[in-house]
């Protein structure tokens, strides 16, 4: 019912808009969690701050973020500055993902709110060092968006520093921006629980695909989660991707976030 109740607006520029950002969380429908710790504990421990949050990325890259082979480039940290490249990587990777047809089927409308969604998304997780990126040159071929343990759902605070995000999807499309933020609203309802690495979103251009980039992406999160003994989670709206996940040893739990 919600994709027939988009609007579009023609003089919207997306990009040349005020600079913006907001709660901004992929609308997928599975919960997946990684199964080696998923039914372990009930964890009590406090929320990382942000300087150990990066930290524990600063680690990760230390010990594993290399490159993946000399013809697909290195993996590393993304840092404050990459965050539109990134954003344009993922809204590619994306383009025709099952939740955004849904709430976007104009693929022109489409192709404008994702960047904007993205970058926001983006640009909140930077500061906990917690964004892998690979790369080949200066292009960005592939993204994983994770958040430390505690730092999701967002706080009000970097709510409030997106704001002007949400608002330009509202003027692209009034009609659907509010099911799009109630089913947002959903997805942090189911993180209010034990501290977990999450990992928000992940996307392979789509033709870098297959070529051991997204592995390399996910995988020095699982392996510092596991000896922290700290669920990792994630929500997928394509059925195509469980496989992928199941291999890394995730498991699905939960088919509640359909929209």
């Amino acid at each position: 019912a919600h994709a027939r109740q988009h609007a579009e607006s023609e003089h919207v520029d997306l990009e040349n808009a005020q600079r913006v950002e907001i709660v901004l969380v992929p609308l997928d429908e599975g919960a997946v969690v990684h199964r080696r710790i998923a039914d372990r504990h009930k964890l009590v421990e406090p929320a990382l701050c942000q300087h150990e949050a990066a930290d524990v990325l600063r680690e990760v890259a230390r010990e594993a973020l290399q490159p993946v082979s000399k013809a697909q480039g290195a993996v590393q940290v993304l840092r404050r500055g990459q965050e539109h490249s990134a954003a344009e990587a993922i809204a590619a990777g994306h383009a025709t993902y099952p939740s955004f047809r849904h709430f976007f089927p104009n693929d022109e409308l489409r192709a404008k709110i994702l960047p904007t969604f993205f970058r926001a998304t983006v640009r909140d997780a930077v500061p906990f060092g917690s964004v892998l990126s690979a790369w080949t040159g200066d292009r960005v071929d592939a993204v994983a968006v994770w958040l430390p343990p505690g730092r999701f759902p967002w706080t009000p605070v970097r709510k409030l520093r997106a704001t002007p995000a949400f608002l330009r999807i509202m003027m692209a499309a009034p009609r659907v921006f509010a099911p799009f933020a109630r089913f947002g609203a959903g997805v942090e309802a189911a993180h209010r629980d034990a501290p977990h690495w999450y990992l928000v979103v992940m996307s392979v251009r789509a033709e870098r695909q297959g070529q051991g980039l997204g592995t390399a992406l996910v995988k020095p999160i699982l392996e510092r989660a596991d000896r922290d003994g700290i669920t990792c989670r994630l929500e997928t709206a394509d059925p195509n991707n469980i496989p992928f996940y199941t291999r890394l040893g995730f498991d699905v739990i939960d088919t509640a976030f359909a929209p």
